[in-house]
């Protein structure tokens, strides 16, 4: 009842678009604003968080500090899954999506430190992130081929791993599409709950707390 009250807070105090769907999670009534968009359930995700961010993102960027406490929270406090997921589309292609399939699958301690590489080489030195130059670039500054606990360069990881990466990506690919991903930064919930700062018109504070309260409703 407490998430039901904050949740119905935020509508009190927000104009949110009416993105709602189907079954009504928060109030009785039907087809009711809701400070969230609801898809049919992508199965998949049942349990899991997925942070969907892109390195070229400003706001993907400005909500990272939050994003990883997320992820380190659900990850090692309970069996909830949080899943930083690259968003793909046809103008950008899929290799930077690989090249972190190939961070997370094989060095997943890096994963967050390559995530912030790719924010500070795409939007502050202007470095192409999408093509494997770019990439080996921020491999590099994150110890890729460098260290004893990273020996090989990252470019060398996906070459060796193409098919199995590949399928990696077409996962990220597939959930993008269920949930109904249009921009970033976007969060879902148990696979059917999706949230964005535009329900929060652009508030940190408030987006952070409705995440939370979205996640303590359905997982």
């Amino acid at each position: 009842m407490r998430k039901r009250n904050f949740l119905m807070g935020l509508l009190a105090a927000t104009t949110v678009p009416v993105f709602a769907q189907s079954t009504d999670a928060v109030s009785p009534t039907p087809n009711a604003i809701k400070p969230y968009l609801q898809v049919p359930p992508y199965k998949p995700d049942a349990n899991v968080v997925r942070i969907f961010f892109s390195p070229t993102c400003p706001y993907s960027r400005q909500y990272l500090s939050f994003f990883k406490n997320l992820e380190s929270s659900l990850n090692s406090k309970t069996a909830k899954e949080s899943i930083f997921t690259p968003t793909t589309n046809l103008s950008d292609g899929i290799e930077y999506a690989m090249a972190f399939a190939a961070v997370r699958r094989f060095h997943s301690r890096y994963a967050q430190n390559f995530i912030d590489a790719s924010m500070t080489a795409a939007q502050e030195k202007n470095i192409n992130v999408f093509n494997f130059r770019g990439i080996n670039m921020i491999a590099s500054a994150v110890g890729f081929g460098r260290t004893k606990q990273l020996p090989e360069s990252l470019i060398t990881l996906i070459a060796k791993n193409k098919a199995l990466l590949y399928l990696d990506v077409q996962d990220y690919q597939a959930a993008q599409k269920a949930l109904q991903i249009i921009g970033t930064p976007s969060v879902s919930v148990a696979g059917t709950y999706v949230v964005s700062p535009e329900f929060t018109m652009g508030d940190p504070e408030r987006f952070s707390e409705l995440i939370n309260a979205v996640i303590s409703m359905s997982l």
